[in-house]
């Protein structure tokens, strides 16, 4: 053991960037363009998906309802914190060991440990 820990990257986003959905591309007012390995952007009913698997750039988590946005890496996109708001709550994953006690998507959802 090395006695170092790995550590998540998250960096918040404010307004002033362009979302290219297709080509999975996020630029930002100050030029800076970057690829994206996918994106989930958050409405109030939905969320809309989509992956990228031939690009290693940062994940886009940005909730439109909100109007916020983190750019993440792999370790926070697949943390349970993600998946329990992002999935189904009746998804096989979440439903036998949460229990969805409180649904407020997508700004809360809170959850019981069974």
């Amino acid at each position: 053991m090395t006695g170092q820990g790995i550590h998540p990257n998250v960096s918040a986003l404010s307004t002033g960037f362009n979302l290219d959905k297709n080509a999975g591309r996020i630029s930002f007012n100050n030029g800076q363009v970057y690829s994206l390995s996918g994106y989930d952007l958050i409405s109030q009913q939905i969320a809309e998906s989509k992956f990228f698997p031939d690009s290693v750039g940062p994940y886009l988590l940005f909730n439109q309802y909100a109007n916020q946005g983190y750019m993440v890496d792999e370790m926070v996109r697949n943390s349970l914190l993600a998946k329990l708001m992002l999935m189904n709550p009746s998804s096989p994953e979440i439903k036998g060991r949460f229990k969805l006690v409180y649904e407020g998507f997508p700004m809360v959802r809170i959850y019981e440990v069974i």
